[in-house]
This record gives structure tokens, sequence and C-alpha cells, in this order.
């Protein structure tokens, strides 16, 4: 990311996130995971691996497994805060 640039990100660090692409919910047995990275897709390589353009931001979440995997964001949903 260049200097001054924002990266679109709808989630913070530690969000409880529901899973929408159901290939991976059904590969991972998991629908829920938590937000624990994000990082902007910065190479044309990166930007064809995961379907989105460059600029696009990829979240790392980690499953109830204790395991991590990459998604772009707009595969994910924010599980509202059921304390607020």
């Amino acid at each position: 990311m260049a200097a001054g640039e924002q990266m679109n990100n709808p989630f913070e660090w530690g969000d409880e996130v529901r899973i929408l692409d159901p290939a991976v919910v059904a590969e991972q047995g998991y629908g829920v995971a938590s937000v624990c990275g994000f990082r902007v897709v910065d190479h044309e390589s990166t930007a064809r691996e995961f379907g989105v353009s460059l600029g696009a931001c990829l979240v790392l979440i980690e499953l109830p497994s204790g395991e991590s995997l990459e998604l772009p964001a707009g595969k994910l949903e924010l599980i509202p805060d059921q304390l607020a």
C-alpha cells in the first residue's frame, strides 16, 4: 500500500465473522471464525489466486479448530456483538 492509502477493511482484529462462501464452510466444517490479520492485495498473481482486484482486502481468520486461512473481505460478514 502506498503512503497515504487506506485499506478498505470492514473488520477489526478479534471480530467474530460468519463465512459466506458455502464451499469454504463445507471444506473447513466451520461457518464462523475470528479475525486475526489483514493485508492488501498488491500483486496480480495474488489477485488472480483470490479472484479479487488489486487493492482488495484479504482477511486472515482463525477457525475454532485453531487453523487459519485467508479470504477476501467480501466472503465474510461481521457477527454483531450481542452485548452492545
